[in-house]
This record gives structure tokens, C-alpha cells and sequence, in this order.
């Protein structure tokens, strides 16, 4: 957003210094500070993985309703990779859809929410979780799976 003042910081101290006039007390200086930082770490540098490390977990989730032959896999497969979710979707024999999903808590109750939506053409009507093991077959990515 250039035209509005906006541009990508190099580093922490010019996040700060940019935005430091706009903030009323030392409070919100120390959390902008804290936020630049993690900004930083986590978009900036590839190594911010090692750095920022937020404890993985795994779920399985069984999604019931018009959930076949709607694009509902491809949904939770674009889903699940835009919040950097590992796992699997598969169609099952009852007309359900089965997720696994492994990741940071809060990443796996943005997807269960995403889950319960669906794309246009589907119509969830039930979604169970259940907690699951991480499976290190499918800790490094998502995908689709078509043996059920």
C-alpha cells in the first residue's frame, strides 16, 4: 500500500521507529515491538521455523452431508495448505469425507470452522472431531487421498 504510507520494514527497529508516533503509551510501544519482532521472524527469514516453534497436534475430523462430488477435498486441501496444516482428505465408503490434519491448535480450529462452511456447492450437516496421533507419513504435507 504504498500510496498510504505503508512499506515493508527491513527490520525491527525501522517497524518500530515508523509506527512508534502513532502509539499513546509505552504499553503499546512494547507490543508493537514484540509483534515487529515476530513479523519479522516469521516472514523474513527462512529460518524462523527453528525459532518460532508452536507445539504440533493432530485431529481427525469426519464431515457429513453433501460433501462428495462438490469439490469439498480440493476446499479443505487449499484450506489446510494456506494455514500450513499436514495431513489428508479422503472420500469414505458411507458418503462422509475424512480429514487428518496436523498443526498448531489454533491453525486446526481455523480449519475445523472452514470445515463446517464448505465450498458453495457443499452442505455440511454434521462434523465430528476426534483427537488423533501424528502420523509422520503425512506430517510434511496434505494431500489428497483416494483409497478409503
Amino acid at each position: 500500500m504504498r500510496g498510504r504510507g505503508f512499506a515493508f520494514c527491513a527490520t525491527v527497529t525501522e517497524c518500530s521507529g515508523k509506527i512508534s508516533h502513532l502509539l499513546r503509551n509505552r504499553f503499546q510501544k512494547d507490543r508493537i515491538a514484540a509483534a515487529a519482532a515476530l513479523l519479522k521472524s516469521r516472514v523474513c527469514s527462512s529460518w524462523a521455523e527453528s525459532v518460532v516453534h508452536e507445539e504440533q497436534i493432530a485431529k481427525r475430523y469426519y464431515v457429513s452431508g453433501i460433501v462428495q462430488g462438490v469439490g469439498y477435498r480440493y476446499f479443505v486441501e487449499r484450506s489446510a495448505k494456506h494455514l500450513k496444516a499436514a495431513g489428508y482428505v479422503r472420500n469414505l465408503g458411507d458418503g462422509r469425507v475424512e480429514v487428518y490434519a496436523i498443526g498448531p491448535a489454533a491453525s486446526l480450529a481455523s480449519l475445523r470452522r472452514m470445515l463446517e462452511q464448505g465450498p458453495s456447492g457443499a452442505s455440511v450437516t454434521g462434523l465430528a472431531e476426534q483427537d488423533a496421533a501424528i502420523e509422520q507419513a503425512f506430517a510434511g504435507h496434505f494431500s489428497i487421498e483416494y483409497d478409503a
